[in-house]
């Protein structure tokens, strides 16, 4: 009956109507699948291999800060800084689907929990929050204007929780821990010895490619003045009797003004190549010593990337992944500090 359709809703309570075969079911089905209901293969138009639902909820004002929490604590992007809620769903004809919220795959279940909080579909014999003790208590806070003493108390329950659980792994931890512990301090160690630079691969790499290549950089510079200044018949003296005539003939046609400006342009840019040129070959240094101190460098980066399994431009975000690694075990196995801290959130909870 229908083969694709899109609808703009208000916010608010909308009702839709219509006489029976309308549609009015197909509607309100691929609203419910999109908001996490169950889905089978023989909901797809027939002749179809696929059906597809999507819906944009813009969300409002009062409410962007607790779905951004209930974003970051499900692990989703948020979209126009909260503003905008993207829940899509696929079904293929084999009964398989797939979920998506704000464009990351999604379960089905937190297709269902964002739009427990999104819509509340009532139809003659069904409703879907009613009857949730979630949304009841949601309700009397809403009602009591308890929405921020809400979020204090979700973020306090937050924090014991994940507390409590990095206080069970460390007591259960052991030597496992141990040892793990004294990898990264052994590769912590190396790492601060050989201390990688940001960007210093890439540098030495290119100024081992001019040393390595001094020789031929200086006969191609000393060629390219020779053909541009020096040399019999030179594009400097070609060019500069070229300027010349092209000037006389401008001061009988002044539609030749142009050309003889740019070929001007063109003997001035030349002119600073040539003695841009001669400034490089004057500073330049090609110190074997230093090339033998930039291959031992190499080679010492190059040993540890392959070592450690990375790109030598990665080895410096290595060295302080390591660093915040070992600082964090070693937190984690401050069990008198993690109990501690389990009481202080048990109290503020």
């Amino acid at each position: 009956m229908v083969d694709q359709l899109e609808l703009d809703f208000s916010s608010g309570f909308t009702v839709l109507t219509g006489e029976t075969g309308a549609g009015k079911s197909i509607l309100l089905d691929a609203l419910g699948l999109v908001l996490g209901e169950r889905a089978d293969g023989s909901q797809i138009r027939e002749g179809s291999n696929r059906a597809e639902i999507s819906a944009l909820f813009r969300i409002s004002a009062d409410q962007v800060e607790h779905f951004n929490n209930w974003l970051d604590e499900q692990g989703f992007p948020s979209e126009d800084g909260g503003q905008s809620l993207l829940l899509k769903r696929t079904i293929e004809s084999n009964g398989r689907s797939r979920a998506f919220i704000n464009g990351s795959v999604a379960t089905v279940s937190q297709l269902r929990e964002a739009g427990d909080q999104l819509v509340d579909i009532h139809g003659q014999h069904a409703h879907q929050l009613l009857l949730k003790s979630g949304a009841q208590r949601d309700l009397l806070d809403r009602h009591a204007n308890h929405i921020d003493l809400v979020n204090d108390v979700s973020q306090s329950f937050k924090k014991l929780n994940d507390s409590r659980r990095l206080l069970a792994q460390a007591e259960n931890a052991g030597q496992d821990v141990e040892r793990e512990r004294e990898r990264l301090e052994w590769q912590l160690e190396e790492l601060t010895e050989l201390a990688p630079q940001e960007g210093e691969w890439a540098s030495i790499q290119s100024e081992h490619a001019r040393l390595a290549n001094g020789a031929k950089i200086i006969s191609g510079c000393q060629e390219t003045i020779d053909v541009l200044s020096d040399a019999d018949n030179s594009v400097e003296s070609i060019l500069s009797k070229t300027c010349t005539n092209m000037g006389t003939l401008a001061e009988h046609d002044s539609a030749l003004s142009d050309i003889s400006q740019a070929l001007e342009s063109a003997q001035i840019q030349i002119d600073e190549a040539v003695h841009s040129l001669n400034r490089y070959l004057q500073k330049l240094d090609l110190d074997p010593a230093r090339l033998s101190e930039l291959e031992e460098r190499m080679q010492a980066l190059h040993s540890a990337a392959r070592k450690y399994r990375t790109e030598a431009d990665d080895l410096p975000k290595l060295l302080n992944e390591t660093t915040d690694r070992l600082d964090a075990l070693t937190a984690s196995q401050n069990i008198d500090a993690l109990r501690d801290k389990v009481k202080a959130e048990e109290t503020a909870y």
